[in-house]
């Protein structure tokens, strides 16, 4: 009652005027300890700690923004970020991504996937899951991103992994259809029709031989029966006997005959003719095998018929007509048909070389060649170069070469292909020996085609992890932090202007200012030194200035600290990175310039607060 208050103002009601109630808003919180005099807030709540209570104060969180404008008025968020603009800030939103699943629930909470789809099952929904298979390999590298295949298996080498491939071999028939979908088979051969192609069936004729035992291969021969013992199954062969006598012009197919005497002319030899002379007497009862007496006349009974009585080695064979008249041998075989029947001829295939050394003493040989030194002449040998696989089949029939690989599918194993890869280029000269290159594109003259070269540009990083494979960068720069190399990024710096524009190719500066014209932009235009990035307690002086032989650096820090000094010419061409180590003070950090051409130079140290580029000269 003893201070004048004419406006007679009470904000409680309390009847005590304000300017003399020491509780003006009644929330027992006395006026001069109260954050909030004029509005009752008993629990004093102070989120942001400014000494204003909530309930007055217009910026709650004290984060800049005013209640009424902050999408989060009660947690500090200045940058405002609403990543599904719905008004709440994604500091106090339950859903950042707006798509319906509150973030405790979400696979991906900043990333709208309604469907929560998760291939792999690992909690991380595929939208932001950067190995969508869960098979350790990244989704960018994986050749097949949606099913698991750790091995990366790619037969057709396409790109695209055999467990998601429709046609993994690449003959332009799709897996589903086709009967050998590992191996290429564009005609789909299928001999016993078993639904298997014959190039991948272990039994193309069904005959449950398989054919690496099978003497006939393509025809269902499951008896094996072979005459002539050749290795060729008679279903197969087209000499069944051995003879050197076709099948089709053979009188005796089945019976080795060479000399194909047919006595009677009866279209059937001798050898498997009943009745050799045709007197229709069978031969177990003719007295003259080999002449015609029906009548069978023998006037001094002696079993043999007169008609053939001048028969000294009783073989049926006249002695005047008999190729060896005093050896039994009533087929008359006579190989190299010399006149001197097999039976007494000392050298049988007629090669000058005597039976008893003969490698292959039934074929003509003279030179006696024998590849793989078996004894066996090449001539009558079924496995020429000794390599365990028969001749018909050895895809090298004359060089060793018992896996018989054959890269390239051509039939041609690779031990005797002179193209082992099929590219057109001649193994002599092919400098990827065992994968196609037709172009021999060799980017690091190393001799190793870029096709089968594990480090392309030959700069000590294998490609998987170089950021620019073609282009040699052993220290892997990449200024802009894109993944791809300086050496090969035609935007070094990131900012959207390419190099041969870009008047600042090594700092970021989208708007190409260049305030005095000279085409040097403003950002690396610098004379002195200037701290980019605005962090404290750093400052550089480079001298001499202009400099000749040498070039000092002298930092002083406030803290020991790991920095990165890089030189640039005016080219943009980097001519020295080093790393700095600093202590808390001043310190000295000298370099060798004695091989640098005069000109302009830029030069950058980076640290984790700070950027400081400036320039420098050397006459």
């Amino acid at each position: 009652m003893y201070i004048a208050n004419p406006d007679q103002k009470d904000t409680d009601k309390d009847g005590v005027g304000d300017v003399c109630d020491d509780d003006i808003d009644d929330d027992t919180i006395l006026n001069d300890e109260d954050n909030c005099p004029y509005v009752a807030n008993a629990d004093q709540s102070d989120i942001d700690g400014d000494g204003i209570g909530d309930a007055c104060d217009d910026d709650i969180d004290g984060d800049l923004i005013l209640n009424d404008e902050d999408n989060c008025p009660y947690v500090a968020n200045a940058d405002q970020a609403d990543m599904d603009n719905d008004g709440t800030g994604d500091v106090c939103d339950d859903d950042i991504d707006g798509d319906g699943i509150l973030n405790s629930d979400d696979n991906c909470p900043e990333t709208t996937n309604v469907d929560q789809t998760d291939t792999d099952n690992d909690g991380i929904g595929d939208v932001c899951d950067n190995d969508l298979d869960g098979d350790g390999i990244a989704n960018a590298s994986d050749n097949c991103m949606y099913v698991p295949n750790a091995s990366q298996a790619d037969t057709d080498g396409d790109g695209i992994g055999d467990v998601c491939e429709n046609d993994s071999d690449g003959d332009g028939i799709p897996n589903s259809m086709d009967n050998c979908p590992l191996v290429a088979n564009t005609n789909q051969l299928d001999t016993d029709n078993d639904g298997v192609g014959d190039v991948c069936d272990d039994d193309i004729d069904g005959d449950e031989i398989s054919n690496d035992m099978d003497n006939c291969v393509y025809m269902s021969n499951s008896e094996q029966l072979d005459t002539d013992g050749d290795g060729i199954g008679d279903l197969c062969d087209d000499d069944i006997d051995g003879d050197g006598i076709l099948n089709d012009n053979d009188n005796c197919p089945l019976t080795a005959n060479q000399n194909q005497l047919d006595t009677d002319g009866d279209g059937i030899g001798d050898v498997c003719d009943t009745d050799i002379d045709g007197d229709g007497v069978n031969n177990d009862v003719d007295n003259c095998m080999y002449f015609a007496n029906a009548d069978q006349l023998d006037v001094d009974n002696n079993g043999i018929g007169d008609a053939c009585e001048n028969d000294y080695d009783g073989d049926g064979v006249p002695d005047n007509s008999d190729n060896c008249p005093t050896t039994s041998n009533p087929d008359q075989m006579d190989k190299d048909r010399d006149g001197i029947g097999d039976v007494c001829d000392t050298d049988n295939d007629g090669d000058e070389i005597a039976d008893i050394y003969d490698n292959c003493p039934e074929y003509y040989n003279p030179y006696q060649n024998d590849f793989d030194a078996d004894g066996i002449g090449d001539i009558c040998d079924d496995d020429i170069d000794g390599d365990g696989v028969n001749n018909d089949i050895d895809n090298c029939p004359v060089t060793p070469n018992a896996g018989q690989e054959d890269t390239d599918g051509d039939g041609n194993g690779d031990a005797c292909d002179g193209d082992i890869d099929g590219d057109g280029v001649l193994n002599s000269i092919d400098n990827c020996l065992y994968t196609v290159n037709t172009d021999q594109t060799d980017t690091d003259n190393d001799g190793e085609g870029d096709a089968c070269d594990d480090d392309i540009d030959d700069d000590g990083i294998m490609n998987d992890n170089d950021n620019s494979p073609y282009i040699a960068n052993p220290a892997q720069d990449d200024t802009d932090g894109d993944g791809e190399g300086d050496a090969s990024d035609n935007d070094i710096d990131g900012d959207g202007v390419l190099n041969d524009v870009d008047n600042c190719p090594y700092i970021a500066n989208a708007d190409q200012a260049d305030a005095d014209g000279d085409g040097v932009g403003d950002v690396c235009e610098i004379t002195g030194a200037i701290n980019i990035k605005n962090g404290k307690g750093l400052n550089c002086i480079a001298y001499p200035n202009p400099f000749n032989n040498s070039l000092s650096f002298e930092i002083t820090s406030q803290q020991a600290d790991e920095m990165q000094l890089e030189v640039y010419d005016v080219l943009g061409r980097l001519m020295l990175s080093e790393k700095v180590s600093l202590v808390n003070g001043e310190n000295i950090h000298s370099v060798e310039t004695d091989k640098w051409t005069p000109g302009i130079y830029s030069y950058r140290i980076t640290g984790t607060k700070n950027l400081i580029v400036g320039k420098v000269s050397k006459h």
